[in-house]
């Protein structure tokens, strides 16, 4: 967890491109086995 102060359109841009993707009408999704998640590394 950790803010990286995105702007609004580039925090959505992440989320979309992001893993697991979030089914329409979901509110939530967590990632497991199948789905591992992405992997982001925000360089300092």
């Amino acid at each position: 967890h950790g803010c990286v102060n995105l702007s609004p359109a580039d925090a959505r841009w992440l989320f979309e491109w992001s893993t697991p993707s979030l089914p329409p009408t979901w509110h939530a999704i967590y990632s497991d086995g199948a789905r591992p998640g992405t992997f982001v590394y925000i360089s300092p």
